[in-house]
């Protein structure tokens, strides 16, 4: 008989030798062991793609892809045409799960088929310490509209979240393939979620010691622009944009005033921005 599991775990794995151990490790320790683990491992330098088939031998929930993905939108799409849960949970390479994560994120969506989501908090470590994150302002349901969901979530990332794997379909819903790939999403789920619950507690550890990571860059900045497009493209598609385009507009200017900042007025930021902002939102 095979085997179906309740939650899908997508890891997309690019050059996490020395970070994956402890990622899977945390899946190893949860409370609630009903899920499988789809691995999709880009083309590394370093050796996470042995690392990954040592763990395969150990598990048999563990499904590896090696495959040439062009980003992580690009690996969690993929994965998720072939993940087998009711639900889907995202965790990133370099990051790991608190051994309740899976149990106390899937029982809200086990009780209420008419919650969309679930989200928790999170922390910040660097290797060695453990340093506060963001929290939901409280604890259970929410029904939302765009800006509130904006106001409301503690952050854009998709791996404090778990999802109904077949609303994820029903409603057309990919990530954008480059940096800024959560932002884009971000909006998407602001305008198709209706309810939400929130778990007040860090469930997910999130790795700020990682120097290799993207949101480090200046690229994660510069690709601001496309990943609102394709934001910008679905909610026009989905006849959602007009009556969400004021709370867009808010969002977004005050995301690129923070990217100036940090960049020191980065040249070729301000010009993508002003041209983003003349093109899309004139006035």
């Amino acid at each position: 008989m095979q085997f179906m599991p309740k939650v899908s775990v997508i890891i997309p794995v690019y050059n996490c030798e020395i970070y994956i151990e402890k990622c899977i490790e945390s899946l190893m320790k949860q409370t609630c062991m009903d899920f499988e683990i789809l691995l999709m491992v880009g083309i590394s330098q370093d050796k996470s793609l042995i690392k990954c088939l040592e763990w395969q031998k150990k598990d048999r929930r563990i499904i590896i892809v090696s495959r040439e993905d062009a980003g992580l939108g690009d690996a969690r799409n993929y994965a998720l045409k072939i993940a087998r849960g009711k639900y889907v949970a995202y965790l990133d390479a370099d990051d790991f799960y608190e051994a309740d994560y899976i149990e106390k994120m899937s029982a809200p969506l086990d009780a209420d088929d008419t919650i969309d989501i679930s989200c928790c908090g999170y922390d910040q470590y660097n290797g060695k310490n453990v340093m506060p994150g963001k929290l939901p302002a409280k604890e259970g349901q929410v029904i939302l509209d765009f800006k509130k969901y904006i106001d409301c979530v503690p952050a854009p990332a998709v791996w404090m979240k778990m999802f109904r794997r077949q609303w994820l379909i029903e409603k057309e819903i990919e990530m954008f393939d480059g940096c800024c790939e959560d932002q884009a999403l971000h909006f998407v789920l602001a305008a198709q979620v209706k309810k939400i619950y929130f778990i007040r507690q860090p469930l997910y550890h999130y790795n700020i010691g990682n120097e290799k990571s993207l949101v480090k860059t200046l690229k994660s900045r510069l690709d601001y622009a496309p990943a609102i497009e394709y934001a910008i493209e679905y909610l026009k598609r989905k006849n959602l944009y007009e009556e969400n385009c004021s709370g867009l507009i808010n969002s977004i200017c005050s995301t690129y005033n923070s990217f100036l900042q940090e960049t020191n007025y980065n040249k070729e930021l301000v010009k993508i921005c002003e041209n983003f902002m003349r093109n899309y939102f004139p006035e």
